[in-house]
């Protein structure tokens, strides 16, 4: 319910290691992380998932050694990501999540749940 730019304002900075390691403590808090898609899933049952976002990416820092489970929660803006895109995620920690996808494997890692991207100027050319 909050305009983009008041939502972006009240986001917390953070990096991939650090939300990663204290995702618990980003728990419904408004977060800013930047990451690199590596894959998009489907939410096989939508159990982990909004029924109307049963899409998640999984991303992770540059060198992947940090992966971030993020819940296609898009408000406005939605755009066609593709895995190797960097993206600046706004949105709301959800702690650690367990997502199954279509193909019934399981994936386990911090999830946020994102309200709004932008897509890094490097990868939009």
């Amino acid at each position: 319910s909050m305009p983009r730019e008041e939502y972006i304002a009240a986001c917390e900075i953070t990096d991939a290691e650090t939300y990663y390691r204290m995702a618990d403590a980003y728990r419904d808090q408004k977060v800013a992380v930047t990451l690199t898609i590596r894959e998009m899933i489907s939410d096989a049952d939508g159990v982990y998932s909004h029924a109307r976002y049963p899409n998640y990416y999984i991303c992770s820092n540059e060198a992947q050694t940090f992966t971030v489970l993020v819940c296609d929660c898009i408000r406005e803006d939605r755009m066609n990501l593709l895995p190797g895109d960097t993206v600046t995620f706004y949105g709301e920690g959800a702690g650690n999540v367990t997502v199954t996808d279509t193909q019934y494997n399981t994936h386990s890692a911090p999830g946020i749940n994102a309200a709004f991207v932008v897509l890094n100027e490097e990868d939009a050319s």
